[in-house]
């Protein structure tokens, strides 16, 4: 795995999530629990409908083996059709989304965050041939961008007393900085010829490619459409902030691999390289820092909420620890899916997804009379659904064992342990009452353990790191 696209990925998702932080800290107090569930609610619809506007076409640029010019333009033209189609069926089902949820104020929401499906298409294509050429500098400029503009909209319409619709009209600034980005960045021109030439080759990994990933996104968004509804949009909001603080911590340390990761088990499967090393390596990578992650979140969840977003919050710290539980167990088979793309697999990926979404549905249609914290159980079952059955594809598909994966995470374990250690003697050491003392403290002593790990765990790792970012 290439060291310098790694740390440019890696740095691209430290700032991105630094502004997340920032940003979700200062509308934590701007907005409430209401509002972040009215937006949550809409976000839902959006989010399932935005799966299928991109058809997979960006994961096709990026893993075409003959990347013609005329596959290029057909993928463009794919891209702009079908997102201007579904763009236009969303917002004419606007209300049909605040009636599910029984908040009319969700309709306008979904109404603004429909304008994203006319202008994403602009600079996706063109984004994808960045990331395929492996362009992780420009990539970050881009990314960072869209963050920091998202961000300082949302909380400038949010102090102003926009609510919920902040958030919508900072989506729709943080896609115009996108476009402004890579327009600067391209080496192509973002619109180009439409073509429909090669739309056989192209619709094939697209409809494979789109349904897989609509099963993922109706099976993420599934909590917020049935609590919304069941539940209200106050446990909603709760949830949401839950879900997000367990779930982002894995998915911006995933997400800062992933564009390698894929990106080089493409290219491997290209020039007839080894897809499982390159895969074990990314486990252990992705593994030092989300298992370790994960276990200092869960013992500080209850301090960390009370004073990130207040005492309106606390509510939602057993979620938090209980989610962590279900993100780690998820950790264990990271970048599944996109070693099996990688190798041509598209149709496994979908039936592997098609069983584990429709588990995710059953587990809350099960638990969601129950309460939130019969939900959130349901989900670290499913999460043993999920690592069980990606665990038997890598075995079939690349010959990856259980003692593959121990001696990949065994490392990782031992910091998880040290990190969650940490956290535990800093609550046991200071009172409850200072719970800002008790961050300080578990946030500085486990960064210094768990760095004093990594240098004694990964020495090779390390070594190779500073090989590649050294001058000269």
């Amino acid at each position: 795995m290439r060291v310098r696209s790694l740390f440019l990925s890696a740095s691209a998702r430290v700032l991105t999530t630094l502004v997340w932080l920032v940003s979700m800290v200062i509308l934590s107090r701007l907005l409430s629990p209401a509002d972040i569930g009215l937006y949550t609610a809409a976000a839902a619809f959006i989010g399932i409908a935005h799966t299928l506007r991109s058809f997979g076409l960006i994961r096709y640029l990026i893993q075409e083996p003959e990347l013609t010019l005329e596959r290029q333009r057909t993928a463009f033209t794919v891209t702009l059709l079908v997102s201007w189609a579904v763009g236009a069926a969303v917002w004419l089902l606007r209300d049909t989304a605040a009636e599910w949820v029984r908040q009319p104020e969700v309709g306008p929401i979904v109404a603004i965050a429909c304008i994203n499906f006319f202008l994403i298409p602009v600079s996706s294509n063109s984004l994808a041939l960045i990331e395929r050429d492996m362009r992780f500098d420009a990539l970050l400029v881009v990314s960072l961008a869209n963050a920091v503009t998202n961000a300082v909209t949302a909380c400038a319409l949010a102090a102003a007393g926009w609510h919920a619709y902040s958030l919508a009209w900072g989506s729709v600034a943080g896609t115009l900085a996108n476009i402004v980005s890579v327009s600067l960045l391209s080496p192509v021109p973002l619109l180009a010829r439409p073509s429909l030439a090669a739309w056989r080759r192209v619709a094939r990994f697209g409809a494979y490619s789109s349904a897989t990933n609509i099963m993922s996104e109706v099976g993420r968004r599934i909590p917020d459409l049935l609590i919304g509804r069941f539940v209200g949009v106050f446990e909603l909001g709760l949830f949401s902030r839950a879900s997000g603080l367990a779930s982002e911590l894995g998915n911006q340390v995933v997400a800062a691999l992933r564009p390698v990761a894929f990106a080089e088990f493409a290219a491997a499967r290209r020039s007839g390289g080894d897809l499982k090393a390159h895969y074990l390596l990314a486990v252990a990578y992705v593994g030092a820092f989300s298992l370790p992650g994960y276990a200092m979140l869960a013992a500080l969840a209850r301090p960390l909420v009370v004073v990130a977003f207040g005492e309106q919050w606390e509510p939602a710290a057993p979620l938090i620890q209980v989610l962590c539980i279900a993100a780690a167990v998820e950790a264990l088979v990271p970048f599944s899916s996109d070693l099996l793309l990688a190798g041509g697999a598209i149709d496994k990926v979908f039936r592997t997804e098609l069983v584990i979404q429709l588990t995710r549905v059953a587990a809350f249609a099960a638990t969601c009379p129950f309460g939130m914290t019969a939900i959130v159980l349901g989900q670290v079952a499913v999460s043993l659904v999920l690592a069980i059955l990606y665990y038997l594809r890598l075995q079939a598909g690349a010959a990856i064992g259980v003692a593959d994966l121990v001696r990949a995470h065994g490392r990782n374990l031992v910091l998880a342990a040290i990190a969650s250690g940490v956290a535990l003697a800093a609550l046991a050491a200071i009172p409850s009452d200072h719970r800002l003392a008790q961050l300080a403290a578990a946030a500085l002593g486990a960064a210094a353990l768990w760095l004093a790990g990594v240098i004694v765990l990964y020495p090779a790792i390390l070594r190779r790191v500073w090989r590649n970012l050294r001058p000269g």
